[in-house]
């Protein structure tokens, strides 16, 4: 059902960095909300003229708070600059016997465990981990009827 759930700023000081791994933590009531959650970002689409949300990614929460996206397509931050990273979320039906019940939360956030996401830079080869260690704090899609 692809809802927004949190855009992400990330940003590469120094070379440019191809993000090979990125984490992120559920901080809603009932993870079994959400079927599977997506990574997207804006590409220019130069047949249309452009920009199109383009998927780069997705994850699930398995029995853990915790998950790692799963890439599909290269994500390059480019030197100095910011990359905006869009997470939609498929949620599950809603009803007395489903996954999801009317009023769970669902957030989904940066985890800040600096070593859940990292990149490698593109001029000195090395692995990048992230500078933050601190996790951010979204706000929650309350599920409805």
């Amino acid at each position: 059902s692809d809802v927004v759930a949190t855009v992400l700023r990330l940003y590469a000081s120094g070379e440019n960095v191809r993000l090979n791994q990125l984490g992120v933590v559920f901080t809603g009531s009932n993870p079994a909300a959400i079927i599977k959650y997506t990574l997207w970002e804006k590409r220019f689409d130069t047949a249309q003229g452009v920009f199109q949300d383009f998927k780069v990614g997705e994850g699930v929460f398995n029995n853990s708070s915790r998950s790692v996206v799963a890439f599909q397509s290269e994500v390059l931050i480019l030197k100095d600059s910011d990359k905006l990273l869009t997470i939609k979320v498929d949620l599950a039906n809603v009803g007395f016997y489903a996954s999801a019940k009317v009023g769970d939360k669902v957030a989904i956030n940066y985890d800040g465990d600096n070593t859940s996401t990292r990149g490698v830079g593109q001029t000195s080869g090395r692995e990048i981990l992230s500078g933050s260690t601190e996790s951010i704090a979204a706000p929650a899609i309350i599920v409805g009827p």
